[in-house]
Protein backbone atom coordinates (compact mmCIF):
# COMPACT_ATOMS: atom_id res chain seq x y z
CA UNK A 1 0.00 0.00 0.00
CA UNK A 2 3.30 2.06 -0.04
CA UNK A 3 3.22 3.64 3.47
CA UNK A 4 6.08 0.94 4.60
CA UNK A 5 8.22 2.23 1.58
CA UNK A 6 7.74 5.62 2.57
CA UNK A 7 8.97 4.48 6.07
CA UNK A 8 11.92 3.03 5.23
CA UNK A 9 12.79 5.75 2.58
CA UNK A 10 12.79 8.02 5.51
CA UNK A 11 14.83 5.93 7.74
CA UNK A 12 17.81 5.26 4.74
CA UNK A 13 17.54 8.73 4.02
CA UNK A 14 18.40 10.17 7.18
CA UNK A 15 21.35 7.80 7.60
CA UNK A 16 22.32 9.01 4.14
CA UNK A 17 21.75 12.94 4.74
CA UNK A 18 24.14 11.93 8.31
CA UNK A 19 26.61 10.49 6.26
CA UNK A 20 26.95 13.25 3.81
CA UNK A 21 27.08 15.46 6.42
CA UNK A 22 30.02 13.82 7.32
CA UNK A 23 31.69 14.02 4.50
CA UNK A 24 31.05 17.63 3.58
CA UNK A 25 32.45 18.49 7.15
CA UNK A 26 35.35 17.18 6.31
CA UNK A 27 35.77 18.03 2.93
CA UNK A 28 35.84 21.60 4.34
CA UNK A 29 37.53 20.78 7.54
CA UNK A 30 40.79 20.36 4.51
CA UNK A 31 39.82 24.45 3.68
CA UNK A 32 39.85 26.03 6.91
CA UNK A 33 42.13 23.71 9.32
CA UNK A 34 45.86 23.07 8.76
CA UNK A 35 48.11 20.32 9.16
CA UNK A 36 47.66 16.85 10.65
CA UNK A 37 44.70 17.84 12.22
CA UNK A 38 42.61 18.73 8.80
CA UNK A 39 44.20 15.36 7.32
CA UNK A 40 42.90 13.46 10.26
CA UNK A 41 39.47 14.69 10.53
CA UNK A 42 39.13 14.44 6.78
CA UNK A 43 40.01 10.53 6.62
CA UNK A 44 38.46 10.15 9.52
CA UNK A 45 35.07 11.90 8.71
CA UNK A 46 35.22 10.68 4.96
CA UNK A 47 35.56 6.83 6.45
CA UNK A 48 32.43 7.98 9.33
CA UNK A 49 30.37 9.06 6.09
CA UNK A 50 30.80 6.07 3.92
CA UNK A 51 30.08 3.43 6.63
CA UNK A 52 26.83 5.14 7.73
CA UNK A 53 25.50 5.66 4.32
CA UNK A 54 26.66 1.77 3.52
CA UNK A 55 24.67 0.28 7.12
CA UNK A 56 21.48 2.21 5.53
CA UNK A 57 20.93 0.09 2.50
CA UNK A 58 21.58 -2.60 4.45
CA UNK A 59 19.09 -2.96 7.63
CA UNK A 60 19.84 -5.46 9.43
CA UNK A 61 23.78 -3.88 9.61
CA UNK A 62 22.37 -0.64 11.15
CA UNK A 63 22.52 -1.89 14.78
CA UNK A 64 26.07 -3.70 14.32
CA UNK A 65 26.82 -0.70 12.56
CA UNK A 66 25.71 1.91 15.08
CA UNK A 67 28.20 0.18 17.72
CA UNK A 68 31.13 0.35 15.07
CA UNK A 69 30.70 4.19 14.94
CA UNK A 70 30.25 4.67 18.38
CA UNK A 71 33.75 3.01 18.61
CA UNK A 72 35.22 4.91 15.92
CA UNK A 73 33.71 8.40 17.36
CA UNK A 74 35.49 7.25 21.01
CA UNK A 75 38.41 6.80 19.30
CA UNK A 76 39.03 9.31 16.72
CA UNK A 77 37.82 11.89 19.42
CA UNK A 78 40.00 10.37 21.53
CA UNK A 79 43.57 10.85 18.62
CA UNK A 80 42.06 14.21 17.41
CA UNK A 81 42.11 15.99 20.59
CA UNK A 82 45.38 14.48 21.64
CA UNK A 83 47.00 15.74 18.53
CA UNK A 84 45.07 19.37 18.61
CA UNK A 85 44.98 20.56 22.51
CA UNK A 86 47.29 17.76 24.15
CA UNK A 87 44.88 16.75 26.38
CA UNK A 88 42.10 13.72 26.90
CA UNK A 89 38.30 14.72 25.75
CA UNK A 90 35.72 13.66 28.52
CA UNK A 91 32.83 14.24 26.55
CA UNK A 92 33.85 11.27 23.99
CA UNK A 93 32.38 9.11 26.62
CA UNK A 94 28.80 9.57 25.18
CA UNK A 95 30.32 7.27 22.40
CA UNK A 96 30.50 4.71 24.49
CA UNK A 97 27.42 4.84 26.28
CA UNK A 98 26.11 4.40 22.92
CA UNK A 99 27.91 1.66 21.83
CA UNK A 100 27.11 -0.40 25.11
CA UNK A 101 23.48 0.37 24.79
CA UNK A 102 23.85 -1.39 21.20
CA UNK A 103 25.57 -4.07 22.51
CA UNK A 104 22.83 -4.66 25.34
CA UNK A 105 20.54 -4.72 22.55
CA UNK A 106 22.42 -7.08 20.67
CA UNK A 107 23.02 -9.21 24.13
CA UNK A 108 19.32 -9.31 24.33
CA UNK A 109 18.20 -10.65 21.01
CA UNK A 110 20.94 -13.29 21.13
CA UNK A 111 19.59 -14.32 24.58
CA UNK A 112 15.99 -14.10 22.97
CA UNK A 113 17.47 -16.67 20.28
CA UNK A 114 19.38 -18.58 22.35
CA UNK A 115 15.77 -19.51 24.23
CA UNK A 116 13.71 -20.20 21.10
CA UNK A 117 16.39 -22.77 20.03
CA UNK A 118 16.67 -24.42 23.08
CA UNK A 119 12.82 -24.98 23.24
CA UNK A 120 12.51 -26.03 19.69
CA UNK A 121 15.32 -28.24 20.02
CA UNK A 122 13.64 -31.65 21.14
CA UNK A 123 11.28 -31.12 18.25
CA UNK A 124 14.11 -30.61 15.95
CA UNK A 125 15.66 -33.86 17.05
CA UNK A 126 12.43 -36.10 16.73
CA UNK A 127 12.06 -34.82 13.21
CA UNK A 128 16.07 -35.25 12.42
CA UNK A 129 15.83 -38.67 13.87
CA UNK A 130 12.95 -39.88 11.65
CA UNK A 131 14.38 -38.00 8.47
CA UNK A 132 17.71 -40.06 8.69
CA UNK A 133 16.02 -43.39 9.62
CA UNK A 134 13.81 -42.79 6.13
CA UNK A 135 17.30 -41.62 4.14
CA UNK A 136 18.32 -45.31 3.83
CA UNK A 137 15.03 -47.35 2.62
CA UNK A 138 15.60 -48.53 -0.56
CA UNK A 139 15.43 -46.33 -3.38
CA UNK A 140 15.07 -42.95 -1.41
CA UNK A 141 17.96 -41.68 -2.55
CA UNK A 142 16.69 -41.16 -6.17
CA UNK A 143 13.93 -40.22 -5.50
CA UNK A 144 15.12 -37.74 -3.54
CA UNK A 145 17.51 -36.68 -6.88
CA UNK A 146 14.89 -37.02 -8.96
CA UNK A 147 12.77 -34.29 -6.68
CA UNK A 148 15.71 -31.87 -6.73
CA UNK A 149 15.84 -31.95 -10.72
CA UNK A 150 12.00 -31.30 -10.84
CA UNK A 151 12.28 -28.30 -8.16
CA UNK A 152 15.23 -26.95 -10.49
CA UNK A 153 12.99 -27.10 -13.56
CA UNK A 154 10.18 -25.64 -12.09
CA UNK A 155 12.50 -22.78 -10.41
CA UNK A 156 14.29 -22.01 -13.25
CA UNK A 157 14.47 -18.52 -14.63
CA UNK A 158 11.53 -17.15 -12.55
CA UNK A 159 11.96 -14.03 -10.70
CA UNK A 160 9.82 -13.91 -7.60
CA UNK A 161 6.22 -14.93 -7.41
CA UNK A 162 3.75 -11.85 -6.63
CA UNK A 163 -0.04 -11.92 -5.95
CA UNK A 164 -1.27 -10.69 -9.10
CA UNK A 165 -4.32 -9.23 -10.59
CA UNK A 166 -6.38 -11.42 -12.55
CA UNK A 167 -7.54 -10.73 -16.17
CA UNK A 168 -10.34 -8.51 -14.77
CA UNK A 169 -10.90 -6.46 -11.82
CA UNK A 170 -12.74 -7.86 -8.69
CA UNK A 171 -15.04 -4.70 -9.22
CA UNK A 172 -17.85 -6.61 -8.02
CA UNK A 173 -15.72 -7.20 -4.90
CA UNK A 174 -15.24 -3.14 -4.23
CA UNK A 175 -18.15 -1.50 -5.47
CA UNK A 176 -18.98 0.06 -1.80
CA UNK A 177 -15.52 -0.01 -0.45
CA UNK A 178 -13.26 2.13 -2.55
CA UNK A 179 -10.69 2.10 0.63
CA UNK A 180 -8.66 -0.50 1.93
CA UNK A 181 -10.36 -1.19 5.40
CA UNK A 182 -7.21 -1.71 7.07
CA UNK A 183 -4.69 1.07 6.08
CA UNK A 184 -7.90 3.27 4.55
CA UNK A 185 -6.13 4.02 1.60
CA UNK A 186 -7.95 4.02 -1.61
CA UNK A 187 -7.41 1.14 -3.94
CA UNK A 188 -5.16 1.62 -7.20
CA UNK A 189 -4.60 -0.16 -10.17
CA UNK A 190 -1.83 -2.18 -10.49
CA UNK A 191 -0.51 -5.80 -12.25
CA UNK A 192 0.07 -6.71 -8.64
CA UNK A 193 -2.48 -6.82 -5.64
CA UNK A 194 -1.64 -3.82 -3.15
CA UNK A 195 -4.58 -4.11 -1.02
CA UNK A 196 -5.11 -6.89 1.78
CA UNK A 197 -8.51 -6.50 1.31
CA UNK A 198 -8.19 -7.76 -2.02
CA UNK A 199 -6.17 -10.46 -1.40
CA UNK A 200 -8.29 -12.40 0.81
CA UNK A 201 -11.64 -11.65 -1.75
CA UNK A 202 -9.70 -14.02 -4.41
CA UNK A 203 -8.41 -16.17 -1.53
CA UNK A 204 -12.17 -16.90 -0.73
CA UNK A 205 -12.95 -17.78 -4.41
CA UNK A 206 -9.92 -20.08 -4.29
CA UNK A 207 -10.39 -22.11 -1.06
CA UNK A 208 -13.03 -24.56 -2.16
CA UNK A 209 -11.27 -24.84 -5.87
CA UNK A 210 -7.87 -25.38 -4.23
CA UNK A 211 -9.24 -28.08 -2.25
CA UNK A 212 -11.27 -29.81 -5.05
CA UNK A 213 -7.87 -29.59 -7.08
CA UNK A 214 -5.62 -31.48 -3.98
CA UNK A 215 -8.27 -33.85 -3.59
CA UNK A 216 -8.42 -34.88 -7.26
CA UNK A 217 -4.37 -35.16 -7.09
CA UNK A 218 -4.53 -37.36 -3.71
CA UNK A 219 -7.16 -39.68 -5.45
CA UNK A 220 -4.58 -40.08 -8.20
CA UNK A 221 -1.38 -40.22 -6.33
CA UNK A 222 -2.50 -42.17 -3.16
CA UNK A 223 -2.47 -39.04 -0.93
CA UNK A 224 -3.65 -38.94 2.84
CA UNK A 225 -5.12 -35.97 4.49
CA UNK A 226 -5.57 -35.37 8.53
CA UNK A 227 -8.79 -36.12 10.25
CA UNK A 228 -9.95 -34.97 13.51
CA UNK A 229 -12.55 -37.98 14.70
CA UNK A 230 -11.73 -37.34 18.44
CA UNK A 231 -10.28 -34.48 20.83
CA UNK A 232 -7.53 -37.63 21.37
CA UNK A 233 -5.40 -36.91 18.20
CA UNK A 234 -5.30 -36.97 14.76
CA UNK A 235 -5.61 -39.15 12.51
CA UNK A 236 -4.16 -39.79 8.72
CA UNK A 237 -6.12 -41.67 6.03
CA UNK A 238 -5.83 -42.19 2.51
CA UNK A 239 -8.35 -40.00 0.59
CA UNK A 240 -9.50 -42.77 -1.70
CA UNK A 241 -10.73 -44.24 1.91
CA UNK A 242 -12.01 -41.02 2.88
CA UNK A 243 -13.98 -40.49 -0.05
CA UNK A 244 -16.20 -43.44 0.21
CA UNK A 245 -17.37 -42.52 3.73
CA UNK A 246 -19.28 -39.45 4.54
CA UNK A 247 -18.71 -39.42 8.19
CA UNK A 248 -14.58 -39.45 7.27
CA UNK A 249 -15.02 -36.98 5.01
CA UNK A 250 -17.11 -34.46 7.15
CA UNK A 251 -13.94 -34.89 9.65
CA UNK A 252 -10.88 -33.78 7.32
CA UNK A 253 -8.76 -31.15 8.73
CA UNK A 254 -8.71 -28.74 5.91
CA UNK A 255 -6.46 -26.10 6.48
CA UNK A 256 -8.19 -22.69 7.24
CA UNK A 257 -7.25 -19.53 5.34
CA UNK A 258 -4.40 -17.66 7.12
CA UNK A 259 -5.65 -15.33 10.08
CA UNK A 260 -5.78 -12.03 9.19
CA UNK A 261 -3.80 -10.73 12.57
CA UNK A 262 -0.85 -13.48 11.73
CA UNK A 263 -0.87 -12.16 7.64
CA UNK A 264 -0.60 -8.38 9.07
CA UNK A 265 1.89 -9.63 11.37
CA UNK A 266 3.69 -11.67 8.43
CA UNK A 267 3.52 -8.56 6.01
CA UNK A 268 5.57 -5.72 8.74
CA UNK A 269 8.05 -8.25 10.16
CA UNK A 270 9.21 -10.12 6.69
CA UNK A 271 7.60 -7.85 3.68
CA UNK A 272 7.54 -4.18 4.36
CA UNK A 273 3.76 -3.93 3.98
CA UNK A 274 4.23 -5.45 0.38
CA UNK A 275 0.33 -7.12 -0.13
CA UNK A 276 1.66 -8.87 -3.07
CA UNK A 277 4.37 -10.84 -1.59
CA UNK A 278 2.07 -12.80 1.01
CA UNK A 279 1.86 -16.00 -0.72
CA UNK A 280 0.45 -18.61 1.89
CA UNK A 281 -2.97 -17.02 2.95
CA UNK A 282 -4.96 -19.79 1.08
CA UNK A 283 -2.95 -23.18 1.68
CA UNK A 284 -3.56 -26.64 1.75
CA UNK A 285 -1.38 -29.65 2.59
CA UNK A 286 -1.37 -33.69 0.68
CA UNK A 287 0.33 -36.12 3.33
CA UNK A 288 2.50 -39.14 1.52
CA UNK A 289 3.45 -42.69 2.76
CA UNK A 290 6.11 -43.57 0.39
CA UNK A 291 8.68 -40.82 -1.45
CA UNK A 292 7.60 -42.10 -4.24
CA UNK A 293 4.18 -41.12 -4.12
CA UNK A 294 5.30 -37.56 -3.65
CA UNK A 295 7.21 -37.69 -6.54
CA UNK A 296 4.01 -38.80 -8.48
CA UNK A 297 1.81 -36.20 -7.34
CA UNK A 298 5.09 -33.47 -7.81
CA UNK A 299 5.61 -34.99 -11.30
CA UNK A 300 1.16 -34.71 -12.00
CA UNK A 301 1.83 -30.91 -10.90
CA UNK A 302 4.50 -29.58 -13.05
CA UNK A 303 2.63 -31.27 -16.05
CA UNK A 304 -1.01 -30.25 -15.17
CA UNK A 305 -1.91 -27.70 -17.31
CA UNK A 306 -4.40 -26.05 -14.63
CA UNK A 307 -1.68 -25.49 -12.25
CA UNK A 308 1.30 -22.59 -13.05
CA UNK A 309 3.57 -23.14 -10.43
CA UNK A 310 5.64 -20.02 -9.33
CA UNK A 311 7.99 -21.16 -6.99
CA UNK A 312 9.17 -24.62 -5.13
CA UNK A 313 11.17 -24.72 -1.78
CA UNK A 314 12.54 -28.40 -1.66
CA UNK A 315 13.06 -28.74 2.13
CA UNK A 316 13.93 -32.48 0.99
CA UNK A 317 16.94 -32.15 -0.98
CA UNK A 318 20.53 -32.91 0.21
CA UNK A 319 22.22 -30.54 2.35
CA UNK A 320 19.45 -28.51 3.21
CA UNK A 321 19.23 -26.59 6.99
CA UNK A 322 17.14 -28.50 9.20
CA UNK A 323 17.57 -25.63 11.54
CA UNK A 324 15.65 -23.55 9.59
CA UNK A 325 12.59 -25.20 10.21
CA UNK A 326 13.30 -26.91 13.67
CA UNK A 327 13.67 -29.93 11.74
CA UNK A 328 10.32 -30.25 9.94
CA UNK A 329 10.55 -30.92 6.37
CA UNK A 330 8.38 -31.31 3.37
CA UNK A 331 7.89 -29.58 -0.29
CA UNK A 332 6.58 -26.33 -0.36
CA UNK A 333 4.76 -24.90 -3.86
CA UNK A 334 3.31 -21.82 -4.67
CA UNK A 335 1.23 -22.59 -7.37
CA UNK A 336 -1.66 -20.54 -9.24
CA UNK A 337 -4.80 -22.15 -10.52
CA UNK A 338 -5.78 -20.97 -13.94
CA UNK A 339 -9.06 -22.43 -15.55
CA UNK A 340 -12.00 -20.95 -17.20
CA UNK A 341 -13.88 -21.06 -13.95
CA UNK A 342 -11.12 -19.38 -12.04
CA UNK A 343 -10.76 -16.40 -15.09
CA UNK A 344 -14.46 -16.11 -14.87
CA UNK A 345 -14.48 -15.25 -10.64
CA UNK A 346 -11.16 -13.21 -11.17
CA UNK A 347 -9.31 -15.18 -8.96
CA UNK A 348 -6.36 -16.49 -11.75
CA UNK A 349 -3.99 -14.24 -10.35
CA UNK A 350 -3.97 -15.80 -6.90
CA UNK A 351 -1.04 -17.56 -5.45
CA UNK A 352 -2.04 -20.74 -2.76
CA UNK A 353 0.29 -23.06 -1.25
CA UNK A 354 0.63 -26.74 -1.26
CA UNK A 355 2.51 -28.40 0.71
CA UNK A 356 3.89 -31.92 -0.18
CA UNK A 357 4.65 -33.62 3.42
CA UNK A 358 5.92 -37.22 4.34
CA UNK A 359 3.85 -38.94 6.61
CA UNK A 360 6.99 -39.71 8.67
CA UNK A 361 7.14 -35.80 9.12
CA UNK A 362 3.92 -35.18 10.19
CA UNK A 363 3.16 -38.22 12.55
CA UNK A 364 5.12 -36.02 14.89
CA UNK A 365 3.44 -32.69 14.35
CA UNK A 366 2.00 -31.54 17.57
CA UNK A 367 -0.56 -29.46 17.24
CA UNK A 368 0.07 -28.15 20.85
CA UNK A 369 3.41 -26.85 19.58
CA UNK A 370 2.57 -24.71 16.32
CA UNK A 371 2.56 -21.36 18.44
CA UNK A 372 6.12 -22.07 19.74
CA UNK A 373 6.88 -22.89 15.53
CA UNK A 374 5.28 -19.19 14.68
CA UNK A 375 7.70 -17.52 17.64
CA UNK A 376 10.22 -19.68 16.32
CA UNK A 377 10.05 -18.46 12.49
CA UNK A 378 9.45 -14.80 13.99
CA UNK A 379 12.65 -15.38 15.59
CA UNK A 380 14.28 -15.87 12.52
CA UNK A 381 12.39 -13.35 10.44
CA UNK A 382 10.83 -16.18 8.27
CA UNK A 383 8.88 -15.76 5.23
Amino acid sequence: NGRPGWAKSLFVGMWVVLGSTYLLAAWADVFEGSGKVAMFWYINGALQGSLVILFAWFERLVLPGAILLSVLFFLSNVVRFQIAHGEFDYGCFECVIGAFIGLGVLAARSWTLYRIERTMASDQKRYDTAWNEMIPINGSQDQLRSIEIISQGLNRHRSEPRQAESSGQLDWAFESRPQDKVTGIPLQSSPEIQSLDQLYATACVVYPLLIKKVQKLAMRCHGHFPLQISQEGTSCIQWSTIKQDLKLRNHVRWANLKPVDRAIEKLARCYTGEVSRLLDVCRQSIIFEELSELLLCMEMIAKDTDIEVLRVKNRLRHGYDGRLTAGFRSLVMSIRIVTEETRALHADGHCSELQLVPKTMFALNDPQGHPKYISFRNSQGDR
